[in-house]
């Protein structure tokens, strides 16, 4: 009995601590998987936001569904959801074993309405203009865009509307929408090798169920085409606690210490560098904890505090864009 006694009395001198060390672990495990969480979509929306401009450069004479001053970058200010729109060029996957890229194979010189390829096997994903992965089968080349002179409505750009593939040539159409705009017609020569690559136009948003979403431009040019759930809490899993807040802001060469809330058409050429702020929230409530820290997020006016259950990770990453000074006027 004595020693039953004593070791009911030194488990219960224990007991507090393994309380703890239990709930210390919980809380690590808590912030791992926040932090984890985290990182994967800030890797995503980083090398997203990184390669913004590549190839259409920081041009804003893109004609895009019939709109000929589509930026390459544009900023929506949001309290405390930022949304951010950008266009990529990606290369064109074909079916063929041996030439998995879509490349030119003949020179091909300024006025042609059509270029010959190395295949006839192309992935309808990439260049069927009926394909909601492509809007309006929009392709570019690796090339240089050299500033012909003339006004904004005559820019016929570096970006082409391809109408059909027969057999292996692309056939460009014009866009009736676009006025002086000939997307029918090369605005220079392109040089044989040249690789093509297919335009996407993509927006990272928040939505009323604090879900990270990458949404993109159908073939009807409508913001409701492909959409991906980053983050999810309304899913099967409903795993996610959400976004709390979501903040973009901009370094310009010509102002290389500020970051700035927002930009315009002409800071484009000058820019360099984003910096994305993201707040996340657990799935759960924790017991015995209460959130008060305050989170000072991107340029919010005043610094978050929930007082509530839930555990968060503030991120911060910023992300160099080289690739918009690839095009001056």
């Amino acid at each position: 009995m004595v020693a039953v006694t004593i070791f009911l009395i030194f488990m219960a001198l224990l007991y507090p601590t393994f309380s703890f060390l239990q709930a210390r672990m919980s809380s690590i495990n808590d912030t791992e998987a926040l932090s984890e969480r985290g990182n994967r979509l800030m890797d995503y929306m980083a090398e997203k936001i990184r390669m913004t401009g590549f190839i259409t450069g920081s041009n804003p004479y893109i004609t895009f569904c019939g709109t000929p001053t589509v930026n390459s970058l544009s900023h929506t200010d949001g309290d405390p959801y930022d949304a951010i729109t950008f266009l990529t060029a990606v290369p064109i996957e074909t079916e063929a074993a041996n030439m998995p890229y879509l490349r030119i194979t003949a020179p091909a010189l300024r006025n042609d309405t059509s270029v010959t390829v190395n295949t006839t096997n192309v992935s309808a994903a990439y260049i069927d203009p009926n394909g909601v992965d492509n809007a309006k089968a929009l392709v570019t080349f690796d090339v240089l865009k050299p500033a012909y002179p003339y006004g904004i409505n005559q820019w016929s750009g570096t970006i082409y509307t391809v109408s059909a593939m027969a057999g292996s040539k692309l056939v460009f159409d014009d866009d009736p929408l676009t006025l002086n705009v000939s997307e029918n017609q090369l605005a220079q020569d392109i040089n044989a090798q040249s690789n093509v690559y297919a335009v996407r136009m993509s927006r990272f948003e928040v939505n009323a169920f604090r879900e990270l979403r990458e949404v993109g431009w159908n073939r009807t040019c409508g913001n409701s085409g492909e959409t991906f759930d980053l983050d999810e809490t309304t899913g099967l899993g409903k795993a996610w606690g959400g976004v709390d807040a979501l903040q973009f802001e901009y370094v310009l060469s010509t102002d290389p210490g500020n970051f700035r809330s927002n930009i315009t058409a002409n800071d484009l050429p000058n820019l360099r560098s984003v910096r994305i702020s993201l707040l996340l929230r657990a799935g759960f409530p924790s017991r015995d904890y209460t959130n008060t820290v305050p989170y000072t997020v991107g340029n919010l006016a005043a610094p978050l505090v929930f007082n509530d259950n839930y555990k968060r990770i503030l991120l911060t990453r910023v992300v160099d864009v080289r690739n918009m000074g690839l095009w001056r006027p």
